[in-house]
């Protein structure tokens, strides 16, 4: 069941896209749901950010382990502000800071599969919010290699189209461009 303050947000709100995706060994494949916004939802529900990194119209394309995607970023610590996480994970991720970020929207998560033992996260429902921002400058180091994100490329937006981006990466592209 949706908790209370997460319902009351996503009332009066129409998702732009809705999908699903599977993940660990979950039984059953997580429902998303996609929004625009320019507020966020509820802090406690947001357990991680993304975004959509542009530099002279190019969007940075990213290889991980498993796949070929357009939203680097990762989970917020406890009481870390999403901005903050934003600039963390992106820095991280790809190397580069970033200049201000704007607000996209978010992915609205719903898991039907049972919490995890020792689960310490919202369930079942969780927020990853989704900006957008202009890569700033590269920092040679600044890129953990933790041995799941591979490269990192900017791509022509054309050509990044070209690529097999889940649904909801081409709704946060298409309004990261608008």
């Amino acid at each position: 069941m949706m908790d209370g303050a997460l319902s009351a947000f996503l009332a009066d709100r129409t998702p732009g896209i809705t999908d699903s995706t599977r993940w660990m060994e979950h039984a059953f494949p997580l429902q998303i749901s996609c929004y625009c916004a320019a507020i966020l939802p509820p802090l406690a529900f947001i357990t991680s950010v993304r975004c959509v990194l542009l530099r002279n119209g190019a969007v940075l394309v990213q290889e991980d382990r498993t796949t070929t995607h357009i939203l680097p970023g990762g989970r917020r610590e406890q009481a870390e502000a999403p901005g903050t996480t934003l600039r963390r994970e992106v820095l991280e991720e790809t190397g580069w800071e970033i200049e201000v970020p704007r607000l996209l929207g978010f992915m609205h998560y719903h898991d039907p599969n049972p919490a995890p033992a020792g689960h310490a996260w919202p369930h079942p429902d969780f927020i990853q919010a989704v900006y957008t921002a202009r890569a700033a400058v590269l920092i040679p180091g600044a890129r953990l290699d933790d041995g799941y994100e591979l490269s990192s490329v900017f791509l022509p937006v054309t050509e990044a189209m070209r690529l097999s981006l889940s649904a909801r990466e081409r709704f946060f592209l298409a309004a990261a461009l608008a």
